[in-house]
């Protein structure tokens, strides 16, 4: 009895480089929220550029989402060993580069504008890396500890993802507090090292013979980039919208076309011919959805409607982190006892619920209020990471395993890059709406006082709104869990 749980401790810990790898990298997509205005600042981009400024996190989705199926590929070509090495080179590139474009700022100041679409650039750049991370880690799993539940290993994976991505406001607040932001981005070389050096203590990995599909891959990229220039203007609903539209459905032709005629390999055409696996990627396309605005809005929350400091906002979030990443290894455990229904379904309900409770929070809402809603939230999301994982993969082949996990990454983040890009547009359109009539500053010490809640309340109105389409978002998600489960396991 001792010795199987010591062993199957050490297989756990053997997790521990790939696992450390996703955090770092998943902790870079939402470090950005927290450190937003001080980078923003020394980036000469005013703090009401809003949809400017928003690039600076969709930027980091687009490189993130347009490599997974790719990597996949790459994956299952080269082995998931170098794969993974090579991701967290890039990764550290991209870091590198963000600090440089600060550095260039302060050369040339006149430039500024330039410098900061150059580190938008480099969070692509730095995304392309850690984005492939994840599809890397689900298909390297079964091969790195066979003996291991599939379930419980893929709520590890999940929960450390979750737990970077959620926990890198409170991580920007801490080193913000005591240094410049780009501390931030400069810490992550050390981290990188220090995972790959563990990463070539593995056993080496025969690589398959498979064609790395770049053709395919970079339709699709170009596709993610269309998508998103669309939707960011869909609350303008401009000439530029429908031109992004436009394109972005002649790229999805393109892709079908290509595909029906088997037309190179990112895509294996009978992967959706599995009925689950094709359900599954849809429940999680509205997982990324409702959770993007967990990610992104909560810190904001704090930063204005409750006069939080960017450490204070992180610390709150941590409520919703540690309570996420529990329940992703929770929900693994009921998984791996053949419920995942019970799991998948029970997640949706209580996100679903825990976002109607968050969308009512106003200057009244108490610290206990907020604690319940937050931990609630996480429970939520946290019950859906295994079951959706191991319904998506199983019975996929092993040897294109990383192609598959890459798909079903895919379709999240789309979910999330679509999600963010519209709220930031109709959000933006709706506050301009709601402070419309409201008088400048007046020398009127009453005056300001009434623009000053009016603006506020402005504000509550439009995260409020966020939250609510996050928790419709959570129950329409429901409807392909359902067909998911009726569908016959591949």
């Amino acid at each position: 009895m001792i010795n199987t749980l010591l062993s199957n401790l050490k297989s756990y810990l053997y997790l521990f480089p790939l696992l450390f790898g996703i955090f770092i990298a998943a902790d870079d997509q939402t470090v950005i929220v927290t450190i937003l205005p001080e980078l923003l600042m020394d980036m000469k981009v005013g703090i009401n550029e809003l949809d400017k400024a928003s690039w600076t996190i969709t930027g980091y989705l687009i490189g993130y989402t347009a490599i997974l199926p790719l990597m996949g590929n790459i994956s299952d070509k080269i082995g998931w060993k170098s794969a993974y090495i090579i991701s967290l080179l890039i990764f550290g590139l991209g870091s590198i580069l963000i600090v440089l474009s600060s550095f260039f700022t302060d050369i040339f100041p006149h430039y500024a504008n330039y410098s900061y679409w150059f580190m938008v650039f480099s969070r692509f750049i730095q995304a392309i890396g850690g984005g492939a991370l994840i599809p890397i880690s689900i298909g390297a799993a079964s091969k790195i500890v066979p003996k291991l539940s599939s379930p419980i290993v893929f709520g590890l994976i999940g929960a450390s993802a979750e737990a970077g991505g959620v926990i890198g406001p409170l991580w920007g607040g801490v080193i913000t507090h005591f240094a410049s932001w780009e501390w931030v981005f400069l810490i992550n070389i050390p981290f990188i090292i220090l995972t790959i050096v563990l990463i070539l203590k593995y056993p080496k990995v025969a690589r398959k013979k498979t064609k790395i599909d770049i053709f395919n891959g970079t339709i699709f990229a170009l596709f993610i980039a269309a998508s998103t220039l669309g939707f960011s203007r869909i609350g303008y609903q401009d000439n530029k919208m429908y031109l992004f539209f436009v394109i972005s459905i002649f790229l999805m032709i393109l892709m079908i076309i290509l595909h029906k005629l088997e037309i190179g390999n990112l895509f294996p055409k009978n992967f959706f011919r599995f009925s689950n696996f094709f359900w599954a990627n849809i429940t999680h396309f509205f997982i990324g959805s409702s959770l993007i605005i967990v990610m992104v809005t909560v810190p904001l929350t704090c930063a204005t409607i409750f006069s939080m400091t960017a450490l204070e906002s992180g610390l709150e979030l941590l409520k919703f982190t540690i309570s996420l990443g529990l329940f992703a290894v929770i929900g693994g455990i009921i998984t791996k006892n053949k419920k995942g229904i019970i799991s998948s379904t029970g997640g949706f309900l209580i996100s679903g619920t825990s976002l109607w409770l968050i969308s009512l929070w106003d200057f009244n809402t108490t610290e206990l209020n907020r604690t319940i809603n937050l931990v609630l939230a996480g429970s939520g999301f946290g019950l859906l990471v295994s079951p959706l994982t191991d319904r998506a993969v199983s019975g996929i082949n092993e040897n294109v395993k990383g192609i598959a996990s890459s798909l079903f990454t895919t379709y999240r983040m789309i979910g999330m890059i679509i999600t963010l890009a519209a709220l930031t547009s109709f959000g933006t359109i709706q506050f301009y709406d709601l402070v419309l009539g409201i008088p400048s500053l007046s020398s009127n010490h009453e005056i300001n006082t009434i623009i000053a809640e009016k603006s506020m309340n402005a504000t509550i109105t439009v995260f409020s709104n966020f939250y609510f389409s996050g928790s419709i978002i959570c129950f329409v998600g429901l409807i392909p869990l359902f067909l998911m489960y009726k569908s016959k396991a591949t």
